[in-house]
Order: C-alpha cells, then sequence, then structure tokens
C-alpha cells in the first residue's frame, strides 16, 4: 500500500464573488503546472452535509511529508496564501495515510 500526504483546507469564504474564486483557481492551475511533486491539487465546492459553513475546499495530493514542506514554501503557495488570507476562516487537517491516536 502506497501512504499518501494529503493537505486539506476547509474555508469559510467571505465577499468571494466569481472574480475572486477565479483567481484562486487560476492559482490552483498554476500549483500543477509549476510544482511537479503536487500529485493532485483541486480547489472546490465543499457539499457535505455536514461542512458547518465551511464551504469552499483544496485539497493537495503529496507523496511524502518533505514534498508538501517544499509546496508550503513555494512562490505560487505563498501567493494565493497572501491574496486570500484576509477572505476567509479556515481549518486545516493534514494527515498522512496513518490513523490518528
Amino acid at each position: 500500500m502506497t501512504v499518501m500526504f494529503y493537505h486539506v483546507v476547509l474555508m469559510r469564504l467571505t465577499d468571494a464573488d466569481d472574480g475572486f474564486l477565479a483567481r484562486v483557481s487560476d492559482f490552483g492551475e498554476r500549483i500543477r503546472l509549476e510544482l511537479p511533486y503536487v500529485l493532485d491539487y483541486q480547489f472546490g465546492r465543499n457539499v457535505a452535509f455536514r461542512a458547518k459553513g465551511y464551504d469552499w475546499t483544496v485539497i493537495g495530493t503529496f507523496e511524502n511529508s518533505a514534498d508538501h514542506d517544499r509546496y508550503q514554501i513555494s512562490p505560487v503557495h505563498q501567493g494565493i496564501h497572501d491574496a486570500a488570507y484576509r477572505r476567509y476562516r479556515r481549518l486545516r487537517f493534514r494527515c498522512s495515510g496513518r490513523p490518528l491516536k
């Protein structure tokens, strides 16, 4: 079994107009194109019944924690982080495929 590293961010966006959502989607496309160690990166609506108002999500998939760390400090990730920082409250959950204790 291959263990992957997932980076999941649930967001409650405020003032998220179409232009802002397009900008976030564009950053996602840049991440997929510019960072080959990011195996998958998705941004979209969280339609889960228990979303509790966290209506948007980002899910990044990495082979390991080291690749995730590289993503965190990459200029493209810093760009989206800076652009969105004041616009959402977020909860982050990171898991490596191992059970929580």
